[in-house]
């Protein structure tokens, strides 16, 4: 069947019954994104929700000198999408790029729409992935809030070694929200 790899992934959730991801799974896309391309580009609209395959991408927004900031990185078996967008049909105030070679599943909005309308497991499901989502930019908000750069990068040390290895040091540095030089302090110190 297509997307074994998304139906996978939809059926780890216990929340849907086959029948439920077989819809979910019939209007999915596959799209690979080579290390550099954009699943949107600020200013566009989103049109699209995704599941992150394999790979990461790159949330981030321009600042006023136009120096990228990062929003969040996306992890494999993660969602994908510019969500304020998404809900309210404006132009993105972000954009999403491939940091590597990546995989997503594409559900593209009014087809998962006429899903979520018609059926009350879907509809419990997409809420839950978009609860899910918010809960992920919240703890990130408070993480900055609460945690020291350090405490950041040894929690995404822990979390996700391997985006340590596969990402520029710049782009690590502005996800932590500090300098490259910071970033090389920090990870030079023992603690």
């Amino acid at each position: 069947m297509k997307n074994s790899a998304l139906m996978l992934h939809l059926e780890s959730y216990n929340m849907l019954e086959i029948k439920d991801v077989e819809a979910l799974v019939s209007i999915a896309e596959t799209r690979h994104l080579n290390k550099g391309d954009f699943f949107i580009r600020e200013g566009e609209r989103c049109e699209d929700l995704a599941f992150v395959h394999s790979g990461f991408l790159h949330a981030y927004y321009s600042s006023k000198s136009l120096d990228e900031i990062t929003y969040c990185i996306v992890f494999p078996n993660e969602v994908v999408t510019a969500l304020s967008s998404y809900i309210s049909n404006q132009k993105s105030r972000i954009s999403i790029q491939a940091l590597t070679d990546t995989e997503i599943e594409v559900l593209p909005k009014q087809q998962l729409n006429e899903l979520v309308n018609s059926n009350h497991n879907i509809q419990r499901f997409f809420s839950t992935i978009i609860e899910s989502y918010l809960l992920k930019l919240e703890n990130r908000f408070f993480q900055f809030q609460k945690d020291g750069a350090k405490n950041r990068y040894k929690e995404l040390l822990k979390n996700h070694p391997e985006f340590i290895q596969n990402i520029p040091l710049k782009l690590l540095a502005s996800y932590l929200g500090v300098t490259p030089r910071h970033l090389s302090r920090i990870r030079a110190s023992k603690n």
